[in-house]
């Protein structure tokens, strides 16, 4: 789609970062833009400054489908799944931090969300709620689904990507359990596998 294509480029700008749409229903990828980019139409002429040892743009990574970055809360999506595997009523109340042990996890900017289901934790991306969810669920069955997501799998696609990680098992530490939960952590995922999770959702 050579309009969506374009307002992708115009919104990202200069930025380093990717844009990615899919029609959830097919999977037709609509836009993927990825920057920093390079002309096509020059690459001979500056193919020796784009492979470059100095080059440090690296603009032949795609990064749509090559680069890998925590999910952060489009994350809790699968933690919320895999909650619901197991509990359906929900309650926390929210002050702004999750406090364990030592490990301390914050809401954004502080916010105190109070009273909480599992709805309302998940509409507000209350990380306070999300980090006892974390402690909550048991990390081999979240591995589990994790795969059955594709992580640490290939994808059913013909470009070349990276395969994202998820590295959350038996022997983790509360510390790596409370980030997963919330995004964060060793997890790393491409857009585009981001996008396609969206996309079944939807």
């Amino acid at each position: 789609d050579v309009d969506l294509q374009q307002t992708a480029s115009d919104a990202i700008g200069k930025h380093r970062g990717a844009v990615i749409v899919m029609e959830p229903d097919t999977g037709k990828i609509l836009t993927m833009v990825s920057q920093p980019n390079f002309n096509a139409n020059l690459v001979d002429e500056r193919w020796a400054e784009l492979i470059s040892p100095d080059n440090t743009k690296a603009q032949l990574v795609n990064r749509a489908t090559q680069g890998l970055y925590p999910p952060g809360s489009t994350f809790k999506m699968l933690t919320v799944l895999e909650y619901m595997n197991t509990w359906q009523d929900y309650v926390y109340n929210c002050n702004g931090s999750y406090q364990n042990g030592d490990y301390t996890i914050k809401c954004y900017h502080g916010t105190a969300h109070g009273a909480q289901n599992l709805i309302q934790a998940f509409a507000n991306s209350c990380n306070g709620a999300f980090a006892e969810i974390g402690m909550q669920i048991n990390s081999e069955k979240f591995r589990a689904l994790a795969n059955q997501m594709l992580f640490n799998s290939e994808l059913p696609y013909t470009l070349p990507y990276n395969q994202s990680t998820f590295s959350l098992d038996g022997s983790s530490d509360d510390w790596e359990k409370l980030q997963t939960a919330i995004g964060q952590g060793k997890t790393q995922i491409t857009p585009l596998h981001n996008l396609m999770i969206v996309s079944a959702i939807a």
